[in-house]
């Protein structure tokens, strides 16, 4: 349903990790606050991203198996 309407926002760092943002602050070209938007948690996107986001750290813990077409590289520190 296309309701044009910001239910949820997240990032992709370098490092890949998915965080669903818990507030958006819009600034002005002053710096002044225009605008905060909070995520709608109710809403199925909210819980998708989680999800996502927790299959997504226990490939890395190796719990889960890699994706198709993905590769997993691991490095001791000494």
């Amino acid at each position: 349903m296309k309701a044009n309407v910001l239910v949820v926002a997240g990032s992709v760092g370098i490092a890949g990790i998915l965080n669903r943002c818990h507030r958006l602050v819009l600034v002005d070209d002053k710096g002044k606050i225009a605008a905060n938007h909070y995520p709608d948690e109710k809403h199925p996107l909210y819980s998708k991203l989680g999800e996502a986001r927790e299959y997504y750290f226990n490939i890395y813990k190796e719990k889960v198996k890699v994706l198709k077409g993905m590769k997993l590289f691991s490095y001791i520190l000494d």
